[in-house]
């Protein structure tokens, strides 16, 4: 998969691929992918496309779990986690250079959301 996805389509995989977590069931996310891009108009299903998003969203995911272990972490900005602990504008490069295939934008919204859901929640 060398082509650069839709900026709406890669979007409204992500609304679905980030609350999968490693046993979920993604035939049943695959599904909800499938409905959501029909609804919008937004293109066929592409499976590359999502295992693709799918290994994006995991691969941060473990990165984020490793806590203190991550080359992204900076250490402690104060008395509480906070996502100036990971070096996002660094992940956001890596991963983007690593995932080409999606828009460089959505890579920079989605990070910190990583951050948040990850390592602060």
């Amino acid at each position: 998969m060398a082509d650069q996805l839709s900026r709406d389509y890669a979007a409204t995989a992500l609304q679905f691929l980030k609350g999968e977590h490693r046993g979920s069931d993604t035939d049943e996310t695959d599904n909800s992918i499938r409905r959501a891009l029909r609804r919008k108009d937004l293109g066929a299903y592409d499976q590359d496309a999502i295992d693709r998003l799918r290994a994006f969203t995991r691969e941060l995911a473990r990165e984020l779990h490793r806590r203190k272990a991550s080359d992204y972490y900076q250490g402690p900005h104060g008395e509480y986690v906070d996502l100036r602990d990971f070096d996002v504008d660094r992940m956001v490069a890596d991963w983007a250079e690593r995932y080409p295939e999606i828009p460089r934008d959505l890579v920079a919204q989605f990070v910190p959301f990583a951050v948040y859901n990850y390592y602060l929640r």
